[in-house]
């Protein structure tokens, strides 16, 4: 059945029918142990599939879907302002400083295809996210990631882009490891702002005071 669903995302990714593909509750609840499990269902995290992942994207999808369930599919042609306001939010750190964004990286990303959408975790809160960049993203850098983590398809391609960073004249290189993933749910907040409306933001903003009330 899962797997039923899984086209469908492919056979509507193909035609981009849709602004948002949630999989379907029922398709779900029989990887869970009862419905109070699945109903506890309340970690997210925004992923955005970088231009070089889209070619991967049927592949990335089928991986995520062990793991998450998906929300609120965009496709998107990113503006330099989301792209800035996106990395200011994660807030990098090269070389031990923290840095608002790599400059090279908003050009390459900037006036881009993309896709964009919340993976709704089955895990809890302290472990999904952990587990979902270590075990099956993997590393910022695709030298170092391991057969079977998303970030490993990079490595067999060109990812190091040479791009022409937009006000400064020179060169400069951009990695393109085809995915990205909140590192925490508090920047997955922060991040779901800047891609989504006001509606989608404030639902999962109650989304997580309702948790951590509880």
């Amino acid at each position: 059945m899962l797997g039923l669903f899984r086209q469908s995302i492919n056979l509507i990714y193909n035609n981009k029918m849709f602004e948002g593909f949630p999989i379907k509750k029922e398709v779900l609840e029989s990887d869970h142990e009862s419905r109070e499990q699945y109903e506890k269902l309340k970690n997210f995290a925004l992923i955005i599939i970088k231009p070089m992942g889209i070619e991967y994207i049927q592949e990335i999808i089928d991986r995520l879907l062990d793991h998450g369930e998906i929300k609120n599919l965009q496709f998107l042609k990113s503006t330099k302002e989301q792209i800035v306001q996106h990395y200011s939010a994660s807030e990098f750190d090269v070389k031990g400083k923290k840095t608002s964004y790599y400059p090279a990286l908003v050009s390459y990303m900037s006036k881009k295809d993309i896709r964009v959408f919340v993976l709704e975790g089955y895990n809890d809160r302290a472990d999904f996210i952990k587990n979902l960049r270590k075990d099956v993203i993997g590393p910022s850098d695709p030298e170092k990631t391991e057969e079977g983590q998303i970030r490993n398809i990079a490595k067999e391609l060109e990812y190091k882009k040479d791009v022409l960073v937009e006000g400064t004249g020179e060169t400069s290189m951009a990695i393109d490891n085809l995915i990205h993933c909140s590192d925490s749910i508090e920047s997955a907040l922060k991040e779901i702002k800047i891609w989504y409306n006001d509606r989608v933001a404030e639902k999962y903003e109650k989304r997580y005071s309702q948790d951590k009330n509880n």
